[in-house]
């Protein structure tokens, strides 16, 4: 990994540790037991947690990477400590809003000793009820925790659209239950996910619903997908039969690049088209440069290229679009 990452920075971009890495894991690790057994029931229990989410957090900046995302949506352990349908605790990390919120921001200033707030960041899913984890109050329930949030330098916030279809190269269903309220609350950059296709990911971009969009299932059929939006070649299709296999290479490593002639073609017609930029709009918070084939190469060679912007405090994506987030395709 160390030298993976030494690579990447010899060429120019840089690593952002994602969900699916080692925070995911470990939240799959600990989402095993639910709340209301005896794991972590302690506040011995759960301090030790955090320390290991503090070591952890000290590997990944040991192995090279910006950053690190923490994974506290889709009934994973934090998330758990959110929902009041599964935390049933009686001490300081239980019963009101403000106690149900306390492991997370506890769990983010973890990582932030670590790595810094404005290179941590945190992923919700707060109109979600995956994996049992629901809330008698969502609405009540996120937005204290964002008024939290707002008061910290992170790099970005993370939320997962709802998703009735489970095929996304079509894109998202009308829904009256979104995050948009929630985008309203929020100051920092925001970074939405959920079955997003290239034409819906721009249009959010476009209008403010988000600064960065997330792709899962998509990134996992089609390993240039930066290359492929922004030259608008067609998409490999996902077999999800293959996501949640023990074959390390199936499903994962096999899906097919683009030849040399299909890339030449495609940057052909986008000059001719005169929309290489991708039309998207200039964006305060965002240092956005037009495309090129040299940015392609560095956003191909890791999920998601950041940057300090020398105008804010955040960590700015060199694209607002096209990030790869493999977790829960």
């Amino acid at each position: 990994m160390e030298e993976s990452c030494t690579i990447s920075a010899q060429e120019g971009c840089h690593y952002l540790l994602s969900a699916l890495a080692c925070w995911e894991s470990f939240s799959y690790i600990l989402s095993a037991r639910r709340m209301h057994s005896s794991f972590l029931y302690s506040e011995e229990a759960s301090e030790n947690c955090l320390i290991e989410f503090r070591v952890a957090a000290r590997n990944a900046r040991r192995a090279g990477f910006d950053g690190v995302e923490i994974h506290g949506g889709h009934g994973y352990l934090v998330d758990q400590f959110f929902k009041d349908g599964i935390n049933d605790r009686t001490d300081v990390y239980g019963g009101s809003i403000e106690n149900r919120c306390r492991f997370a921001l506890e769990v983010i200033h973890a990582v932030a000793s670590q790595m810094g707030e404005e290179r941590t960041a945190i992923r919700i899913s707060p109109v979600i009820d995956h994996l049992g984890a629901v809330d008698s109050n969502p609405e009540a329930l996120f937005f204290h925790l964002i008024s939290e949030l707002n008061r910290k330098r992170l790099a970005y916030v993370h939320m997962t659209e709802p998703r009735f279809n489970n095929k996304g190269a079509d894109g998202l269903v009308d829904t009256r239950e979104n995050c948009s309220k929630f985008r309203e609350a929020y100051d920092g950059l925001l970074m939405l996910s959920g079955g997003f296709t290239r034409e819906s990911g721009l249009e959010a971009i476009r209008n403010g619903a988000a600064d960065m969009v997330s792709y899962g299932r998509l990134f996992i059929s089609n390993p240039d997908l930066p290359l492929r939006f922004v030259i608008e070649a067609n998409l490999n299709a996902y077999d999800r039969s293959t996501f949640y296999t023990h074959d390390q290479y199936v499903g994962y490593l096999d899906y097919p690049k683009l030849k040399s002639e299909e890339i030449r073609q495609g940057w052909s017609k986008q000059t001719q088209k005169k929309k290489v930029r991708s039309g998207l709009p200039h964006h305060p918070k965002l240092n956005i440069q037009p495309f090129s084939s040299a940015m392609c190469g560095r956003m191909l060679a890791s999920p998601l290229a950041m940057r300090a912007s020398p105008h804010s405090h955040v960590a700015s994506p060199q694209t607002p679009l096209l990030v790869c987030s493999p977790s829960n395709p």
